[in-house]
C-alpha cells in the first residue's frame, strides 16, 4: 500500500489462525514490532507539555444525549443520522481505476459521498500519500499550510461532508521523535503545529466537525515497547496534541465549527502474551496511556476484536465487550466518561479472508455497525473506500477491504452502506451468488494434494456457489495477480473449477480465490508453491 506498510493480512490470518490487529493497518512512523513491558517513569532530563490550555474534563450526560462537555466547553453529541455516525476511511487505497482527475484524495472522497456518507477519515501529514501537496522548495513541512493546499481545501470545503477525521502527523511525528522521550521544546512545537492547524480549520470552514487523531498507538509503540522512556514520550506527545486542540479552540472565540482531539489505540490484549492489557507485563495504550491523557475522544482501531471464524453475532459481542473494557480504563482518568466519547476508528472485513468471502464479509460489516451504534459509540469508521494497494510483501495477500474493488466495481458492502445511509438500517443486500472455497479445497487436479504445486499445475478448486459460466480464478503472489478465465484445462461447475496455475515464482505462497460469473468474490485459500 504505497506509503503505508500495512495493507494486508498475513498467511496466518488467511488460514484463520489470527486476527488483523497488527497487520491490517501498519503505517508506523519509525516503528516495527516488539513486546510490551517496562514502566512509564519519566527520565529526569525530559520535560512534559505545558499545562497551558489543557483541560481536566467535566460533567457529562448519558451516551444517548452525548457528553455535556469538558471544562473548556467542548461538547460530545452522538449523531442521530447514520450518514454522520458511520463514516468511511480513504487511505492507502488502490488507484488502478483512478481516471487521472480529480486528484486522488478528492476522487476517493467523491466515492465516499456518492454512497451517502457525510463523514470521512483521511491522512494529513508529510508523507503526501495522495500526491497532492506542493513541493516544499527547501522549507519545513507545516500542517496548517498542508491543510490549505488546493486538494485538502477542496475536501474540507466540500458541502458533501460535515465531519472529517484527520489522521494527522507533523514532521516530528513522522520521525517518531517521542521514542526517546519528548523534550519540552518538542512538546511545544507539536502543540503549536496542532494549534495552528486547528485555528486554520475553525476559521476557514464553517459548520464542520474536525477530529484530530493519530494512527494505532499500540503499533506505533510496538518496536520500542520495552523502553519505559518511549511510553513516557508517547504519552507526552498525545498530551501535547490535545493541548494544541484546546489552544485552537480558545483562540477562536466565534465559530460554527467544532474541533476535537483523540487518541487511537488498537489492542485490548497483549500481542506478546495474549493476556488482557494491564499496566505491568501486558502494557497497552488503553491501559497505560488512556488513563493519563486529556483527550476528547478515544478511538479504537478494532481489528483485535474482529477475529477469524466468528459469526457476526460473536464479533458484535466481542467488540462491545472490548469497548466496555476500554471505557473502564478511560473512567480511571475521568469517571464521567461515557460511550459518547468513543469512536471505532477502524472496522472492516476483507473479502479474501479464508473464513469469509464477499457475502460473509458484508454480513460481518453489518453486524459491526449494529454493535457500534447499540453500544453507544459516537462514530464508526469503515476501512475502507477502495481496496488496499498491494503491499509487495511476501505472504501479505489480503487487499479486499474496499467498498469498491481495485477494478472499480462496487462490492456487496457498497450496497450495504448505500442502504444504511438511505434507511438508517444496516441491511446486507441479497447476493446473486455466494461462492465459497472449501477449507483445503485448492489442490493439484492430478493427485488432489497441495504438496506438489508449481507454475503450470492444473488446480482443482472445490467449493460451492460457483456459477458454471463466467467464473474467474485469481492467483496472487506478492504484488502480482493472475486472472484465469479460460484455457485448455479450464472447467467450471457449481462445485468445482479447474484452472492452470500461471508461472508463479518457486518457493512462494500464493493466494487463490474466485470471482463468480455474477461478480461476487469467494474467500481465499493459500497454497505453497514448490521451490
Amino acid at each position: 500500500m504505497t506509503t503505508r506498510a500495512i495493507v494486508g493480512v498475513t498467511t496466518m490470518l488467511l488460514l484463520g489462525l489470527v486476527g488483523c490487529s497488527s497487520g491490517v493497518d501498519g503505517f508506523v512512523p519509525g516503528a516495527d514490532s516488539g513486546s510490551s513491558d517496562g514502566t512509564v517513569d519519566a527520565p529526569a532530563d525530559r520535560g512534559t507539555p505545558s499545562d497551558s490550555g489543557q483541560f481536566d474534563g467535566g460533567a457529562e450526560a448519558s451516551a444517548d444525549s452525548g457528553d455535556a462537555g469538558s471544562a473548556d466547553g467542548a461538547a460530545f453529541p452522538v449523531p442521530t443520522d447514520m450518514r454522520d455516525r458511520i463514516g468511511i476511511y480513504a487511505w492507502g487505497f488502490d488507484t488502478t481505476s483512478w481516471p487521472g482527475t480529480p486528484d486522488r484524495l478528492n476522487w476517493a472522497a467523491s466515492k465516499v459521498s456518492g454512497l451517502g456518507s457525510r463523514t470521512i477519515r483521511v491522512y494529513l501529514g508529510p508523507q503526501d500519500i495522495y500526491h497532492v501537496l506542493p513541493a516544499l522548495d527547501g522549507g519545513a513541512f507545516d500542517l496548517a499550510t498542508a491543510a490549505a493546499s488546493p486538494a485538502y481545501a477542496a475536501l474540507f470545503g466540500s458541502s458533501s461532508f460535515d465531519t472529517i477525521l484527520l489522521t494527522t502527523y507533523s514532521a516530528g511525528d513522522d520521525a517518531s521523535n517521542w521514542t526517546d522521550g519528548l523534550s519540552s521544546t518538542e512538546a511545544a512545537t507539536e502543540q503549536q503545529q496542532i494549534a495552528s492547524l486547528g485555528q486554520y480549520l475553525l476559521t476557514t470552514y464553517p459548520d464542520k466537525t474536525f477530529i484530530v487523531l493519530q494512527w494505532e498507538g499500540d503499533n506505533a509503540l510496538a518496536s520500542v515497547a520495552t523502553n519505559p522512556v518511549a511510553w513516557t514520550g508517547f504519552t507526552a506527545w498525545i498530551q501535547a496534541r490535545a493541548a494544541g486542540v484546546v489552544q485552537a479552540r480558545s483562540a477562536v472565540s466565534s465559530t460554527t465549527s467544532h474541533l476535537y482531539s483523540g487518541l487511537e489505540y488498537n489492542l485490548l490484549r497483549s500481542q506478546s502474551t495474549g493476556m488482557p492489557c494491564d499496566t505491568s507485563a501486558n502494557k497497552c495504550v488503553v491501559s497505560v496511556v488512556v488513563p493519563q491523557v486529556d483527550v476528547d475522544y478515544y478511538s479504537y482501531s478494532s481489528w483485535d476484536s474482529l477475529l477469524p471464524n466468528m459469526t457476526p453475532g460473536q464479533v458484535a459481542t466481542t467488540l462491545t465487550a472490548d469497548l466496555t473494557t476500554a471505557l473502564g480504563w478511560a473512567k480511571m482518568h475521568d469517571a464521567s466518561v461515557t460511550p459518547a466519547r468513543f469512536i471505532v476508528g477502524e472496522f472492516g472485513a476483507p473479502r479474501e479472508q479464508s473464513d469469509l468471502g464477499e457475502c460473509a464479509a458484508t454480513q460481518r460489516a453489518a453486524g459491526i455497525i449494529g454493535a457500534v451504534t447499540q453500544w453507544g459509540a459516537a462514530r464508526g469508521i469503515f476501512w475502507q473506500i477502495i481496496d488496499n494497494t498491494p503491499s509487495g510483501q511476501p505472504n501479505d495477500f489480503v487487499n479486499g477491504f474496499g467498498l469498491y474493488k481495485a477494478t472499480g466495481a462496487a462490492s456487496l458492502a457498497a450496497s450495504l452502506f448505500q442502504t444504511l445511509y438511505q434507511t438508517q438500517i444496516p441491511t446486507p443486500p441479497t447476493a446473486p451468488s455466494c461462492p465459497v472455497i472449501s477449507s483445503g479445497g485448492v489442490v493439484s487436479a492430478a493427485d488432489y494434494k497441495t504438496t506438489d504445486i508449481d507454475g503450470g499445475t492444473i488446480l482443482a478448486i472445490f467449493g460451492q456457489g460457483f456459477t458454471d459460466a463466467g467464473d474467474v480464478v485469481h492467483a496472487r503472489e506478492v504484488a502480482l495477480q493472475w486472472d484465469i478465465a479460460g484455457g485448455t484445462a479450464f472447467y467450471s461447475s457449481q462445485t468445482q473449477i479447474n484452472a492452470t496455475l500461471p508461472g508463479i515464482g518457486p518457493g512462494q505462497n500464493a493466494l487463490v480465490f474466485v470471482t463468480s460469473g455474477d461478480g461476487v468474490d469467494s474467500n481465499g485459500q493459500v497454497i505453497p508453491i514448490l521451490p
